[in-house]
């Protein structure tokens, strides 16, 4: 066969490949396009006013980027300015956000395909394996990786699109270096491959920053594919440019993302374990990962997986025995890399990809999607293997000649119905958080979000305390974790009125962890509306004095001081907070009850219009400015505005809240309400009265006519 004919062949079977891989995904993950949104979806997309782009201001997509250029934030640009894209596109609608995440997934098996037929054309595997051959094993490797069920979290779970992305750009960066290296001499095409080599390294890197480890990845495939290791002096070569990378990828990493301060890595504030002990951990866990690789059925995949921390080599007993066992793969691939080098190559890259995730950097645990890039190249001796199976049976063994032939669509149909099956978990909050629930019954976390996500969002907080209460004492690596749940226990009793137990739940929310000022500021905003106005502006002293720019708790401190007569006091604060936050119109509301109750009514006025221009029909702004107006002795130009509020409120509802809430109350939190004044509710009695009248003659004057 001419070079023509073999490219024409290539690009014939390309496509073919291509429309293979897309149809086989497309009906695993069709069940996934009404999949909402879920856990860290909330605070990366939902909440994120980074990604929220402003129609029809298509510019305002690049807003991460934007961020990034100018204070270093976000970390991870290009994947939230695709989310950015589909915000504006469709807003909330998470069809848009599935179908762009199945198409980067789709695309990645693609590209892992076509990266793997160029491995075939180096210099260690060249001419070992007939054009077939090559195709059947890399459309194999690609459909084993692309189908197995366990990549449903870095898939379906729509903020994964960061770990999704970064693969893609990490494979077509591999396929571009050995294209390059496979081309030989120096040319133009050869420097523009170069080029586009680096550019995916940066499309990867701002994607997720385990891209970092792309240049060690880049060494291990000319160390596997390209180089002469029986060489004693390239091996050393090696071995020292390993080292200088591995070094240079720590001080880079906390250069960019901790301001140079290496110490950083080691920040367990949070965490209730040590580096030590999350060290001891990772191995038992990264031979967890292999078992779900080789056994992904639905029920062992979890959103959370209970995993006893090590606390010495000994305890679990399981934790030397997995030292020794990761160790000795990574020692084996090492030693058989000439001799092996596609099952040694798949070895490395596997723990090589895992080594930022199950490091001593403070991250969670376990999550499923961290899989989605170490293993990629995992089914490739695989699936030269069964090639040599199939091959080695062929006139041999009919039976299990043709058992092995079946036995591969019915291996790949398997994955993909175990990938839709596992998708049915994903289709709602409740669905998702009672599996882990069932799969992870000693984790805290389960419990927490079923009641947090689920029943406090359709209303049943009763249901959600239940389950709050039975996420105590459970298991938590996180330190704020039990602090979330007392918060939010807290947090019903508050909606509830029950001020005395949400000052108690609070509390115990403090106690867990003391340093967060959010919690204390909680705790003095439910002491307050108690009445426990000393105690109040105790705790939000302590909060100002860690972060003296907190500006809810400096509001909530001036609102405190005003409840206590102290409005000379209070005003700097409100000044301060107001200079902090520009923007906030709850400040003016508060800056101008502060200058009313200083007898400065024009003042106080000007703010609350400000206020209520910001704000149309307010009525806690509208009561302030009727009763300014009141007090200033100004009743010319009051009607106006108890027209605007007894048209906005109905009667009957306004006078059981003034009668009821009248006592410098806090409202919404941190607005202030004033004091009960029976001249404003004589007021706004007669307006409703001259109301009634007015509709009494409007309706005669109608009917007469």
């Amino acid at each position: 066969m001419t070079p023509k004919e073999e490219s024409y062949l290539a690009r014939i079977s390309g496509w073919r490949a291509f429309v293979l891989l897309g149809l086989m995904l497309f009906l695993a993950y069709s069940n996934s396009f009404d999949v909402p949104f879920h856990f860290d979806d909330y605070n990366n997309i939902l909440t994120n006013p980074q990604v929220h782009a402003r129609y029809p201001h298509l510019s305002t997509v690049a807003e991460p980027f934007v961020s990034f250029f100018e204070n270093g934030s976000p970390k991870r640009p290009l994947a939230l300015t695709t989310f950015a894209v589909n915000w504006y596109l469709g807003k909330d609608d998470p069809f848009g956000y599935h179908a762009v995440n199945l198409a980067v997934h789709i695309l990645t098996a693609y590209l892992l395909f076509i990266t793997l037929l160029a491995l075939f054309d180096t210099p260690r595997l060249n001419g070992q394996y007939r054009r077939k051959q090559v195709m059947f094993i890399s459309l194999l490797a690609s459909a084993l990786w692309a189908a197995n069920p366990v990549q449903v979290q870095a898939v379906t779970y729509i903020v994964q699109r960061m770990a999704a992305l970064c693969a893609m750009f990490y494979v077509l960066c591999i396929y571009l270096y050995v294209k390059a290296r496979c081309a030989g001499i120096l040319t133009g095409k050869t420097v523009l491959l170069y080029a586009a080599c680096f550019l995916s390294f940066l499309a990867a890197f701002l994607s997720k920053q385990n891209a970092a480890l792309l240049p060690v990845s880049l060494l291990l495939v000319e160390a596997a594919f390209f180089q002469d290791l029986g060489r004693k002096k390239v091996r050393l070569t090696f071995a020292g440019i390993a080292l200088a990378m591995g070094i240079a990828t720590v001080i880079g990493g906390a250069v960019i993302f901790y301001d140079g301060n290496l110490a950083a890595f080691l920040n367990y504030e949070k965490r209730l374990f040590t580096p030590f002990e999350r060290l001891l951990t990772q191995p038992r866990i990264l031979l967890f990962y292999l078992t779900l690789i080789f056994y992904p059925t639905p029920h062992r995949l979890s959103l959370v997986h209970d995993i006893e921390i090590s606390t010495s080599f000994f305890h679990p007993w399981t934790t030397l025995p997995s030292i020794m066992v990761v160790l000795a793969l990574i020692g084996l691939a090492i030693y058989k890399l000439r001799k092996w080098p596609i099952l040694s190559f798949a070895v490395l890259f596997f723990f090589l990809n895992h080594a930022i995730e199950s490091s001593i950097i403070p991250l969670e645990l376990i999550f499923e999607h961290r899989n989605y890039l170490p293993m990629m190249f995992f089914f490739w001796p695989i699936a030269v293997g069964l090639e040599r199976l199939i091959g080695f049976y062929r006139g041999k063994n009919a039976i299990v000649y043709y058992g092995l032939i079946g036995f591969v669509p019915l291996l790949l149909i398997g994955l993909g119905t175990g990938t839709y099956v596992r998708n049915i978990d994903w289709t709602s909050e409740k669905y998702l958080w009672e599996d882990a629930m069932a799969k992870a019954p000693r984790s805290s976390r389960p419990y927490h979000n079923l009641a947090m996500t689920h029943y406090e969002r359709i209303g049943d907080r009763d249901s959600a305390l239940v389950y709050y209460h039975r996420a105590i004492g459970r298991t938590n690596n996180n330190i704020s974790q039990q602090a979330k749940v007392w918060n939010n226990i807290a947090s019903i009793y508050h909606f509830k009125g029950d001020f005395k137990r949400a000052v108690q739940y609070w509390q115990k929310c403090v106690e867990s962890y003391p340093n967060s000022g959010i919690f204390r500021h909680r705790l003095a905003m439910v002491m307050a509306k108690d009445g426990r106005l000393d105690e109040a502006l105790s705790e939000l002293n302590y909060v100002l004095s860690k972060t003296p720019n907190f500006v809810p708790a400096l509001n909530l401190k001036a609102v405190v001081l005003m409840m206590l007569d102290r409005p000379q006091e209070a005003l700097p604060l409100l000044q301060r907070s107001i200079r902090l936050e520009p923007r906030n119109g709850n400040l003016l509301v508060n800056l101008g009850a502060n200058f009313h109750a200083l007898g400065d009514y024009r003042k106080a006025d000007l703010f609350f219009r400000e206020a209520l221009r910001r704000s149309p029909g307010d009525r806690v702004i509208l009561l302030w400015r009727v009763k300014n107006k009141i007090d200033a002795g100004d009743s010319a130009t009051i009607d106006a505005d108890l027209d605007m509020m007894v048209s906005i409120v109905p009667a009957d509802k306004l006078m059981r809240w003034l009668r009821k809430a009248f006592a410098y109350k806090i409202y919404k939190n941190d607005i202030l309400i004033p004091r009960k004044d029976d001249r404003l509710i004589e007021r706004i009695q007669a307006q409703y009265l001259r109301k009634i009248d007015r509709f009494g003659e409007l309706s005669e004057n109608k009917t007469t006519h």
